[in-house]
């Protein structure tokens, strides 16, 4: 009896882990024909936020958000957005289970009341990257978007020592390709000193980027 148990027992545990368990998302296919296995907040999740205008000052980037939802302005904090979008409202903008039924989706394709409109269809593949980030739990990897390594053609030009421009190509990451920026530096005080800088990546299949930063020195 115990062994005819058994032989039924193993069966219908593998039957209910088949039920249960989670399918395998697939790759999503960008629109330049890169395809992206494993989707990644910093890299894709927040260039996907800045392309559609969701991050930038006019959405949700704004100081004070837009209907109660908060992202920093142009994506310049990850960690503060990524508990946004997966804790802050007590975490109904996701719903890993049921991706599709993610506030974060149905506002963005207009099946919910949106007041920044429709971002984006349910065919696009801004939504099936979305999706698919849900869908893998929704993680993030510190620092996984600083840029490991970076060549410059031309190399830096100094303006006496106040103003300076760069150019270049990215490389060693997939997502990023034509970069530049300006910067100056100039004296707040007698003693002291400022830097103002402006960086610009593109991003490919993901957009742009844009990165501002202010550092006084005294």
């Amino acid at each position: 009896m115990r062994g005819c148990i058994t032989r039924f027992a193993l069966p219908l545990a593998l039957g209910l882990f088949s039920l249960t368990a989670s399918p395998v998302s697939a790759a999503v296919e960008l629109p330049g024909g890169s395809k992206i296995e494993t989707v990644d907040f910093e890299r894709h999740v927040m260039g996907v936020l800045g392309r559609t205008g969701c991050a930038s000052g006019s959405c949700h980037g704004s100081f004070q958000g837009k209907g109660n939802f908060r992202l920093s302005l142009f994506g310049y904090d990850p960690a503060k957005d990524h508990f946004a979008l997966t804790r802050d409202g007590n975490g109904r903008r996701l719903d890993p289970s049921d991706p599709d039924q993610s506030l974060m989706l149905l506002k963005a394709t207009g099946q919910s009341e949106h007041g920044g409109q429709t971002r984006f269809g349910k065919s696009s593949w801004q939504y099936q990257l979305l999706r698919a980030w849900i869908a893998q739990g929704a993680k993030w990897t510190p620092g996984s978007g600083q840029v490991k390594s970076v060549t410059i053609t031309p190399a830096e030009y100094a303006f006496r020592k106040y103003l300076f421009l760069r150019g270049g190509y990215n490389v060693n990451y997939d997502s990023e390709g034509i970069a530049g920026g300006v910067g100056f530096h100039f004296p707040v005080s007698v003693a002291g000193m400022a830097d103002m800088d402006y960086a610009y990546t593109d991003m490919k299949d993901l957009g742009s980027a844009h990165r501002f930063s202010l550092r006084f020195q005294f």
